[in-house]
């Protein structure tokens, strides 16, 4: 079985899996996971991808840095959590009620603002790509 990922865009940006944090490259690799945390089981394109992380001024290479990028993501992660499907890449998490999604919902209901009412989010996956048991 293997160690869940689990992922805190509160607060400070951490991953980590068995009550250890990963290393997650810094700079615009760990832009790339946010966004696409932002997105949980969605494609997001290479496109969308491009224009968030450098806005108007995105570099001739800005595809082939996106795509440096997700290797190292790749290799910070593990297998099976960050996956290239037309026309760009999603990240497999499950779909439980602490995804982002679910938090800006929540917080747009509630008018939470301060950091200490927010509620803890974290969206947990299994390295095997498997929803946490």
């Amino acid at each position: 079985m293997s160690d869940p990922l689990e992922f805190r865009i509160l607060g400070p940006f951490e991953v980590s899996s068995d009550g250890r944090t990963l290393e997650i490259p810094a700079g615009k690799p760990r832009a790339l996971l946010a966004l696409l945390l932002l997105h949980p089981g969605e494609v997001v394109s290479v496109d969308t991808l491009v224009e968030e992380l450098w806005a108007e001024r995105p570099p001739p290479t800005a595809a082939k840095n996106v795509q440096g990028y997700v290797a190292r993501l790749r290799k910070a992660l593990g297998d099976g959590v960050l996956v290239t499907q037309a026309p760009g890449y999603a990240l497999r998490v499950d779909g439980s009620s602490s995804t982002p999604r679910a938090f800006r919902l929540s917080s747009r209901r509630h008018g939470t603002s301060s950091r200490q009412e927010r509620p803890a989010v974290s969206t947990r996956r299994s390295r095997s790509g498997a929803a946490p048991r």
